[in-house]
């Protein structure tokens, strides 16, 4: 890729406040400044609740404890949870501390009586009697190490819906840390319509197990689910007879990492990807995940060489970030993870991105609200705004950026840094407008570029080279594809930007010709796939090698071949859900896809060799995304902590 000429600063000061700004000399790049990091701050160890003395009295039994009103304890159980062989006591207990709290609690027996060992977060508070909905727990040791594990129980109803979870603490040093954490039961076939608005109701059941997956003496977690839908407004049970209208069932696993069971699934990708769920970035790596420990996340994006993850997130309104302490009046951060040595970095911003990207020479483009796009260099934290109005899509050599602007497309030229136009908007008054996918819009080789023209009615693929001198009029591509009806347009090129795909109603398939002397591309379009009325569509996806595209919609998962051959991979029994990630691995292993589905969203492997679909994940999942098909990613050498 070619380098955006940036001057040379001296090095930064590790300071979370921006430095002067510095000027550069009289070079085409613009003047730079220092993008304040943002400080990870430790957590600061729990002091001793106020109340601590009469905690443990009333875990014992020797009194009652006053503090901010009368505790109380359920559940006792005695075993060693802090230590091989210690004699402690666990319960759960309430109102502990200034705001009448709900914890798990041990306490341990020392030299001079009993002493408050340890406590869980909190998982309540104002209680003045034990809650009917946490049940009795379970003291297991899975690694055999001598220290227990405990196991809680919760199962509630409220307003027609039932909810059940398990979840597994653990002694880390300092608290009982949750270290897994399932729902066992999701059940709102009794709510109405005011309390579930969705037009089904959903039955999840959950059964769990210890299996030894990987046949290295450890069990892992084994999940069995059934989901089953039924249709609102009828008040009687699942269990009762009433038909379902669609059910699903999935296994998922769990594997033990030293500080959490993470998901793990043995015959899933070997390979690396990266996705987002709770709010964090995770990585997949040898058919198991781990959290980097990142918040409120929104986007990811690869580099183009494998070896770094960037992310932005926005943070809640009125508050900061746990990392952000030293800079509560940002809103939004922006994260890079190296995977070689496993070192986060994180910028602070005032607002929240419109739009973000890597750029040429490891240069990260983002882009505010109300300010031209910037590019920011992760090693530094220096930052060189873009003179161009918004970010598009980068060629693939990362010299020039194409991108859409008042129905218009233009090229900015990071060598020369000009802008020109490309395509013109017809007109004023004319019933056509342009748009481009910055995604997918350059073709491999460079020398087309993809873009889609739309009125009410109905939609135009173009081809436009970017070496035009003289603009084009929009209207100039409106033959290029016929003017299908579709409710939006989602196309892919090939690996090597022979063939270009084209998702509207039906996916078209087009064969596109080296760049000659015709500034327009007019490739004859093939239909491969005929879908009947759906409402969401995700795809085209290549495979590596040129062949294959996936795509899926309503329901169904699809293959179709470049020789027009379409074989059905999946159809879910449940109603069509929303899809949110569909890749090809970029050694062609197989297909990532994701959807938003009536319980959990979802994360499925479906095997390049025809195998059933396994289900990977099971959260509140964003999109998923493998690193580039020319990368090549290599783990960190050393553990690091996440």
């Amino acid at each position: 890729m070619t380098p955006l000429p940036i001057p040379t600063l001296p090095s930064p000061v590790a300071t979370v406040a921006p430095l002067p700004t510095v000027v550069a000399q009289p070079t085409p790049a613009p003047t730079l400044a220092i993008l304040p990091p943002v400080v990870s701050q430790p957590a600061p160890v729990p002091t001793p609740f106020p109340d601590a003395q009469q905690i443990v009295d009333t875990v014992v039994g020797t009194g009652m404890g006053t503090g901010t009103g009368k505790h109380w304890a359920n559940y006792l159980v005695s075993g060693s949870v802090t230590a091989r062989g210690a004699d402690e006591r666990l319960a759960l207990v309430g109102n502990i501390g200034d705001h009448n709290e709900v914890r798990w609690v041990t306490v341990g027996r020392a030299d001079e009586g009993w002493q408050l060992r340890t406590t869980s977060q909190r998982l309540g508070c104002g209680f003045d009697a034990p809650p009917s909905f946490d049940l009795p727990p379970d003291l297991l040791d899975f690694d055999d190490d001598g220290r227990q594990e405990v196991l809680g129980h919760h199962s509630r109803m409220q307003g027609g819906r039932m909810t059940a979870v398990d979840t597994l603490y653990r002694w880390d040093g300092h608290t009982l840390a949750p270290v897994w954490e399932a729902p066992t039961v999701v059940e709102d076939t009794l709510t109405n319509d005011s309390t579930v608005p969705q037009p089904h109701r959903a039955s999840y059941r959950a059964e769990w197990e210890w299996v030894d997956l990987d046949g290295a003496g450890l069990d892992e977690i084994l999940l069995h689910e059934h989901v089953a839908l039924y249709p609102p407004g009828d008040e009687r049970a699942a269990g009762d007879g009433r038909p379902s209208i669609g059910e699903e069932d999935g296994e998922r696993a769990f594997r033990w990492d030293g500080q959490a069971f993470r998901p793990y699934a043995p015959d899933g990708p070997a390979g690396t990807f990266a996705y987002v769920a709770s709010g964090d970035v995770w990585l997949w790596q040898n058919r198991t995940a781990r959290p980097l420990g990142a918040e409120h996340v929104r986007e990811i994006r690869w580099s183009p060489d494998g070896q770094r993850i960037a992310w932005w997130a926005q943070l809640p309104l009125g508050t900061a970030s746990a990392s952000a302490s030293a800079s509560p009046s940002k809103s939004a951060v922006l994260g890079i993870y190296d995977v070689m040595t496993g070192v986060r970095r994180e910028f602070a911003l005032e607002h929240g991105l419109l739009a973000f990207d890597w750029a040429s020479d490891g240069l990260l483009a983002y882009a505010l609200p109300s300010q031209p796009p910037a590019l920011l260099d992760p090693e530094t934290g220096q930052r060189a705004p873009l003179p161009m109005a918004t970010l598009g899509a980068w060629s693939p050599d990362g010299s020039r950026m194409a991108y859409a602007r008042d129905g218009s497309l233009y090229l900015y030229d990071l060598s020369t840094c000009q802008e020109r136009a490309l395509v013109v908007a017809p007109a004023e008054g004319g019933s056509v407008t342009l748009a481009v996918l910055p995604e997918l819009a350059w073709s491999p080789r460079g020398d087309w570029i993809a873009c889609y023209l739309s009125n009410h009615d109905f939609t135009w693929v173009g081809l436009v080279a970017p070496d035009l001198s003289e603009p084009l009029s929009a209207l100039d591509l409106l033959e290029t594809f016929g003017g299908r009806q579709a409710p939006a347009v989602q196309f892919a090129w090939s690996p090597d930007g022979s063939h270009l795909a084209v998702l509207a109603t039906d996916l078209h398939l087009a064969e596109v010709p080296h760049r000659q002397a015709d500034p327009v591309g007019r490739p004859e379009w093939q239909q491969v796939l005929e879908l009947e009325a759906v409402t969401q569509a995700i795809g085209p996806a290549w495979s590596t090698d040129g062949e294959r595209l996936a795509l899926a919609a309503g329901a169904e998962l699809w293959e179709v071949t470049t020789a027009g051959e379409s074989t059905l991979r999946h159809r879910f029994s449940f109603p069509p859900p929303r899809w949110n990630t569909l890749e090809w691995a970029p050694n062609g292993s197989g297909v990532l896809a994701g959807l938003e589905s009536a319980v959990h969203d979802r994360l499925y492997w479906l095997p390049a060799d025809g195998a059933e679909p396994v289900l990977l994940l099971s959260d509140s999942l964003g999109a998923a995304q493998w690193p580039p098909r020319t990368a090549e990613v290599r783990p960190c050498s050393r553990e690091q902590p996440p």
